[in-house]
């Protein structure tokens, strides 16, 4: 189906993360090196914190705005991929960077596309600001990253 609410982009993205957030935890299952498991960690900790975001703006957003038809798919091949990333035992924290900056290439590239397709100003905007969230959440885990390279 091609038709949407704005509801179900917000539905659909904090699946995303939910399943990047599993990838996570499946990676503390196998990945042996110690600064690799404390990146995923940190990963963790901020994918919950993305999770919390979203679903405060699906309750303090205006109920009109996510009501909001618009004509573009729901991403659903970019859940499946999510869903069988896979890591290494031996795999580094360069590896878990890699992986998490394709996963957020992906998830930022669907979101643009969805605004391209909703022709309320108001709603894009919104879906351009949480673009602009989550762009900013990237760049403080790579911070993050260097952080702990430093260290």
């Amino acid at each position: 189906m091609r038709y949407h609410q704005l509801s179900e982009v917000f539905g659909h993205l904090v699946t995303l993360n939910v399943a990047t957030l599993a990838f996570y935890e499946r990676g503390l299952e196998v990945v042996k090196q110690e600064r690799a498991r404390m990146f995923l960690h940190y990963l963790i900790t901020k994918q919950k914190v993305k999770n919390d975001h979203l679903m405060a703006s699906l309750a303090d957003g205006p109920s009109k705005m996510f009501e909001m038809w618009f004509d573009d798919e729901i991403d659903l091949l970019l859940l499946d991929f999510i869903e069988k990333l896979t890591l290494e035992p031996d795999a580094k924290s360069d590896k878990i960077l890699l992986v998490l900056m394709e996963v957020n290439e992906k998830v930022e590239a669907w979101l643009k596309s969805v605004s391209t397709a909703i022709i309320n100003s108001d709603a894009r905007e919104y879906i351009q600001d949480l673009v602009d969230y989550l762009s900013q959440t990237n760049q403080q885990i790579m911070h993050g990253l260097q952080r702990m390279d430093d260290v």
